[in-house]
């Protein structure tokens, strides 16, 4: 399958919210699944959406273009941002998660 029909495929799932997955093997047979959840890439947005959609029980694929997962979230260079936590606690700093939503 060349990719322009690959990516027709997957933005018809994408907007569809559901959609079927073609593979194709080295041998040329086309393999079909059904999934409830397509998720298009495995950075941190999309591997969080992606587990809390099978949590919920939807039968789930991530596609991922590139060798590894990660996305845009490996570029990430400020950290992971956090409220009440030991070292805020350790070091006097009065945080609350509410006001982490509000910020």
């Amino acid at each position: 399958m060349n990719r322009k029909l690959t990516a027709v495929i997957l933005s018809e799932m994408m907007f569809a919210g559901c959609g079927t997955a073609v593979s194709s093997s080295s041998a040329g047979n086309v393999q079909e699944k059904d999934y409830d959840v397509v998720v298009i890439g495995a950075g941190g947005a999309g591997l969080s959406a992606a587990i809390e959609a099978y949590d919920k029980g939807a039968d789930v694929v991530v596609l991922e273009k590139m060798a590894i997962a990660g996305g845009n979230t490996n570029r990430a260079s400020g950290g992971m941002n956090a409220s009440e936590t030991s070292v805020e606690a350790e070091n006097g700093v009065e945080d609350s998660n509410d006001l982490f939503y509000k910020q």
